[in-house]
């Protein structure tokens, strides 16, 4: 009987336990999964790093120099390079094997891919799992659509995914794309023309469900106000934003697909919620108290002391004598009667840099990054 009490007494004390054990182990310090549902909290928080990945664009100095080292390499040193609308002052990187010759050095190209893709489809997946219902069915994953709310967050971030993954294909080709996230243990890889197709149908769905959030009474989305920099949750502007999106990358494949272009640019001419067509509808990030931002460019002219105006930009400003010249760049001002702007030609390797080369103005650069408009 003595026996018969004591294990009675051992399972009410460790039900006791068990029923008090999630208490227990909460950090009340830190949100539950509930709470960081409240407001959109849980999606919302990943927007601004999200948005800043984009263009790559610190907050502060304290974050390190991570991202103004990824736009340097990936895109100051690639395809503005190679447009000739920077160039290096000194081509020093490796002998001159490097990018600004067309030489792809395996650790930059690297580089430039998980600046191109890892750092665009991490946050948006975050954003996926916390908008989406998700069940794995047969070793799959599967997404389930949310609340109209949730739907309406999610739109933004396949618009926001759409201008970095863009930038990503058209500089690596063929990439895993559809199958990201389905639980698969290799990603197959999609062709530059499957991927084109699926951003349009992607923006035309999220152009979409906004306007449907939109007919509902939802002109802004509360879970972004405070956490999306470009619009603050306005859902006309990223409607706006999308269709914009739209028609550049349907104008971008007129001369390998002309039905595909024509059907998309119609579309996107068409959509409810217009066109960029002002500068205040322009997509970019602009410091704010909430929001400071600091320009990558800026590092790499100032303090870094390696870009300076490229030849060819040059040629062609002073050869159509564009009054946009002195906005893009600043004067030469210690020869301003004869030149008025001074540039490089890029890729010249150089083993010692020339004075004049040195007192090159720099590009001029302001807090403001424009994505698209």
């Amino acid at each position: 009987m003595k026996k018969l009490f004591l294990y009675t007494l051992i399972l009410i004390l460790g039900s006791s336990c068990l029923d008090s054990y999630q208490d227990i182990n909460t950090n009340l310090l830190y949100p539950n999964e509930e709470q960081k549902g409240t407001d959109g909290v849980a999606a919302g928080a990943y927007f601004v790093t999200f948005e800043k990945r984009i263009i790559p664009t610190r907050s502060s100095e304290g974050e390190g120099t991570d991202l103004p080292n990824r736009y340097q390499v990936a895109i100051n040193l690639a395809g503005d390079n190679w447009a000739g609308y920077m160039s290096p002052m000194n081509n020093k990187w490796d002998l001159g094997l490097n990018f600004t010759t067309y030489y792809m050095k395996e650790g930059w190209v690297n580089y430039a891919y998980s600046t191109f893709f890892t750092n665009i489809i991490n946050p948006w997946q975050q954003i996926r799992e916390q908008t989406h219902l998700r069940k794995v069915e047969g070793g799959t994953v599967e997404y389930q659509k949310k609340a109209l709310s949730d739907q309406a967050v999610f739109s933004v971030a396949q618009i926001i995914k759409v201008m970095g993954m863009h930038r990503a294909t058209d500089t690596f080709g063929p990439m895993p794309y559809s199958k990201i996230g389905t639980g698969t243990l290799t990603l197959p890889y999609d062709s530059q023309e499957s991927i084109y197709k699926s951003f349009f149908n992607e923006l035309q769905v999220a152009v979409v469900t906004l306007g449907e959030y939109l007919s509902k009474g939802g002109a802004k989305i509360p879970a972004l106000e405070d956490f999306d920099p470009l619009y603050k949750g306005d859902v006309v502007k990223w409607m706006k934003l999308g269709n914009s999106l739209m028609l550049r990358l349907a104008m971008r494949v007129r001369y390998v697909d002309e039905d595909l272009s024509r059907e998309w640019a119609n579309k996107a001419v068409g959509n409810s919620g217009g066109l960029i067509e002002n500068i205040e509808d322009i997509a970019k990030l602009e410091s704010s108290d909430s929001h400071p931002f600091l320009n990558s460019l800026e590092l790499l002219w100032k303090s870094y002391d390696d870009c300076r105006m490229g030849a060819t930009i040059y040629c062609y400003l002073k050869g159509y004598n564009d009054p946009r010249q002195n906005a893009y760049f600043a004067k030469f001002e210690k020869d301003p009667e004869e030149f008025r702007l001074k540039a490089v030609r890029t890729g010249i390797p150089m083993a010692e840099v020339p004075d004049f080369i040195k007192i090159i103005p720099y590009r001029t650069c302001t807090t403001k990054l424009r994505f698209i408009g």
